[in-house]
């Protein structure tokens, strides 16, 4: 059952849609592109040959984005407001797929009406209103898509999880759209490796595949050897690129930077601050 609709939900939700809309794009073309943007700029000004050609022999993360970005502009134009509006279409579909996380998890906790909408309203103002998921719908880059990817992958694996606590067997129609966003991790940025592991981990706790019979393991298993085999091209771009981008790159891992890291991700200073976050 989801939550009943009432004009006091559906106004708070729009209310919200546009809060989240205006900071996105409040002030949007003050700053001029900084330097990852302007590479993704110039990736998406070429054509798509070049794109699947050329771009996969220097650049570390996959052309797929380079190619949604290259066809946007063909449609709205190269000017600054039109590269950064892509990554807002972006960043309010991962707000809507924040919505649908929550209904699957107000259901899949079995809560009642008063309880879901309280659930929803705070994950969708808190989606609203992340510094760093603003400011990455303001940037020209994967971020936005990535999350719209994860938050899609979220939300399949509640309703395939509460489909289960219900007694039903895993089914195609649950199990496609979580493997879609699986595939799209991963085509989308070369760490997109790294969210389906924790997504896979999280499976295992909340889908117990211990329980499953031998038809939902078939289903599981080709399901995701179909994801390989379409994610074969990028698994060799990654592998060319491997030595040069841990070498070159920011990818490193310093225990000393763990706190700190942590506390970046929600956007505060020290660890009294985290505290009021949480």
């Amino acid at each position: 059952m989801v939550v009943k609709r009432s004009p006091a939900l559906l106004l708070a939700c729009l209310v919200l849609a546009g809060v989240a809309l205006f900071v996105r794009v409040y002030g949007i073309t003050l700053r001029p592109l900084w330097l990852d943007e302007a590479y993704s700029a110039f990736a998406a000004s070429k054509d798509l040959p070049y794109l699947w050609e050329m771009v996969p022999k220097y650049e570390t993360h996959p052309p797929v984005y380079y190619s949604m970005l290259h066809g946007w502009t063909r449609i709205m134009g190269d000017r600054l407001i039109a590269l950064r509006s892509f990554g807002v279409m972006g960043g309010m579909l991962a707000w809507v797929a924040v919505l649908f996380a929550g209904l699957a998890l107000a259901r899949l906790l079995r809560l009642d009406r008063g309880q879901r909408i309280r659930l929803l309203l705070v994950a969708l103002a808190m989606a609203a209103l992340s510094p760093p998921l603003v400011e990455m719908s303001r940037e020209v880059r994967p971020y936005p898509w990535l999350i719209l990817a994860y938050g899609g992958a979220i939300a399949s694996m509640l309703r395939l999880a509460d489909a289960q606590s219900r007694g039903r067997h895993i089914g195609w129609g649950g199990l496609l759209p979580y493997l879609a966003s699986v595939l799209a991790l991963l085509w989308l940025h070369n760490l997109g490796v790294i969210y389906v592991l924790g997504l896979t981990l999280g499976g295992v706790m909340a889908l117990a595949p211990w329980r499953w019979s031998r038809a939902e393991w078939h289903k599981v298993l080709l399901g995701h050897v179909l994801v390989v085999f379409l994610w074969l091209p990028g698994v060799f771009i990654l592998a060319q690129q491997s030595h040069d981008w841990i070498a070159k790159t920011w990818l490193t891992f310093n225990p000393a930077r763990v706190a700190a890291t942590i506390f970046d991700l929600w956007a505060v200073a020290d660890a009294p601050g985290l505290f009021v976050a949480l």
